[in-house]
């Protein structure tokens, strides 16, 4: 992930609705992946450390592929 992106920015990448994104996004917020920075109605997300390694294996064990595809298209 480059730099800050909204949910918006995800959803339009992932093709999965916004509520989808946001409760994933909320996920990596709790475990300590990402960071938020709110900007008026928008919230902005951002790798909190560089976690490829940690995560690349935990989303191949994903029953969901596209679940899967979404977690590693999110830390690039």
């Amino acid at each position: 992930m480059d730099g800050e992106k909204c949910v918006h920015e995800f959803v339009d990448r992932v093709d999965f609705d916004f509520s989808t994104v946001s409760q994933h996004l909320s996920g990596l917020k709790a475990a300590g992946v990402v960071e938020t920075d709110k900007r008026g109605k928008k919230v902005l997300y951002r790798l909190k450390c560089s976690c490829d390694a940690a995560f690349s294996g935990a989303s191949r064990r994903k029953e969901d592929p596209e679940r899967a595809e979404a977690l590693r298209w999110t830390l690039r």
